[in-house]
């Protein structure tokens, strides 16, 4: 017996980049998967949920991959569009505008979405989608021994309510007999009283 409700984590370095992952676990009918991956690794989703559905089946999965680059070998990217529009806009500003102000590279380079993460070439790719399921399945497992544990001891709880439920069966079913005499009892002894008001009033 296994509590839908756990979590497990774990944690790897494997050559100049360290991966840590947590699973979290509750109740749900179905499979549901939340799945949070650094924009570098965003192509591991597909393979992440495959091994989360093939392990744990149902229940809603919260799911977390962090990603560290020990010697910053990871690349970057400049989204040269996106950079090239914001540019655009803010000389219009200025362009049309009393407002005065000198365009920084650094600070244009901050912007959302434009430096991101190079993508990783194929065998960069094969190396960090080893090294994340790897991890993730450790992590699995030690969500699974947290949930089977869990399971064990709402087992034992039930089978005390199970007890307990059972004496108080046997005590109706010692009581039955008993109960239904006396009921009889009680009921002959009000019609008799009624019996009686009834003469008296007559």
């Amino acid at each position: 017996m296994e509590s839908m409700t756990g979590y497990g984590n774990a944690e790897g370095h494997i050559e100049d980049t360290s991966y840590l992952v947590e699973i979290k676990t509750v109740n749900n009918r179905y499979f549901k998967a939340n799945i949070k991956l650094p924009e570098i690794l965003a192509f591991l989703e597909s393979d992440i949920e495959q091994l989360l559905r093939k392990n744990l089946h149902r229940g809603s999965v919260n799911y977390t991959l962090r990603f560290k680059n020990s010697y910053a070998t990871v690349g970057w990217e400049i989204d040269e569009l996106l950079l090239k529009k914001a540019v655009e806009k803010l000389a219009l500003v200025v362009h049309t505008t009393d407002v005065k102000c000198n365009i920084d590279a650094g600070t244009i380079l901050t912007l959302p979405g434009i430096l991101k993460p190079a993508t990783p070439d194929e065998q960069q790719s094969e190396k960090y989608k080893k090294a994340a399921l790897q991890v993730t399945q450790l992590a699995i497992e030690r969500l699974k021994q947290m949930r089977t544990k869990e399971g064990a001891a709402l087992a034992t709880d039930l089978a005390g309510h199970c007890e307990h439920i059972r004496e108080k069966v046997e005590q109706i079913q010692r009581r039955s007999g008993t109960v239904v005499r006396e009921y009889h009892k009680r009921l002959q002894k009000r019609v008799d009283e009624l019996l009686s008001e009834a003469k008296l009033r007559h």
